[in-house]
Formats: structure tokens, sequence, C-alpha cells
């Protein structure tokens, strides 16, 4: 979770120094390195749903920071996630944020690809979570998967 949000941050942070005039030359996911371009400069701001979970970005902020000390982030953690993260898609008040619910045929008109689902599976699971027309337009932080587990001493 830790570098995975560390690459996540990176992406964010060579996003914001690039025109978006040139998209198609935003790099993507894949080809981001931890610890290259550690003297670039931005202010990110990252919209998120977990309100208890303040100590643990502190953590990670401070460790990204120890590699991009120029980046200055903050985060907002909304209570009521679900009905004002849409009010944000659309604005400039956030760089980073969980995906509201969008339809997928939406995505491109809010996000920045992160890449080609078929390259990105390679190396990061659940790909095709967040992805429309073969780009992924999120990644997730955690992945559920649905189904039963029987204690076996209780069924003695």
């Amino acid at each position: 979770m830790k570098k995975l949000l560390t690459l996540i941050l990176a992406l964010c942070v060579v996003l914001s120094t690039v025109s978006f005039a040139a998209a198609e030359e935003l790099p993507t996911f894949d080809k981001l390195v931890l610890g290259e371009n550690t003297d670039l400069a931005a202010d990110l701001v990252f919209a998120y749903h977990r309100t208890d979970r303040r100590e643990l970005l502190d953590g990670y902020v401070k460790k990204f920071q120890e590699i991009y000390p120029n980046v200055n982030i903050t985060y907002d953690l909304i209570t009521d996630y679900a009905e004002n993260a849409l009010l944000r898609v659309g604005t400039d008040n956030w760089t980073i944020m969980g995906i509201p619910t969008v339809a997928k045929d939406e995505l491109p008109t809010y996000f920045a690809p992160f890449g080609a689902v078929e390259t990105l599976s390679e190396k990061y699971s659940f790909m095709d979570a967040w992805a429309y027309d073969g780009q992924t337009y999120g990644i997730g932080d955690c992945r559920l998967t649905g189904g039963f587990a029987g204690n076996r001493q209780a069924s003695r």
C-alpha cells in the first residue's frame, strides 16, 4: 500500500507539472521510477473518504517527502464523500481523489489515465476495476472479494 500510494503521488506530481496540452506525452504509471526527478515542486490536494486515516496519511506524506521534499501535500478528509466527491469532479480544487461513483465511460472526461490495462496488469492486480477503452483511470487501495469461510472446529 505504501509503495502504491507513493507511486500514485509521484504520478500526480509529474502530471501537475506538465502542460495538459501535450496529453499524449504524459508519463504513465508503469513508466514512473521512484527517486527520479526529485527536484520537482508541486502542491497536491488529496480528497479522501477515510476520516479516520489522518495519522496513517501523515506517515505516507512524510515518507514521500523524504524522496520529494519540494512537494507539498494536503488532504481533505471528507465525511460524506459519496455525496460531495461528485461536486469536486470537474473543478481544480483537487489533484488526487478516490474515484466517485461515475459511469466507466465518463472516466476519461474527469481523470487522467494511469496507463494501459494490459501493461499495468503485468505488475498490479485488478487494473480493470476502473478501466475504460483499455486504459486504467484508477488504482484501488484495497480489493474485496466475496465469499464465505467455515470454521472447521465449529462444524464438528
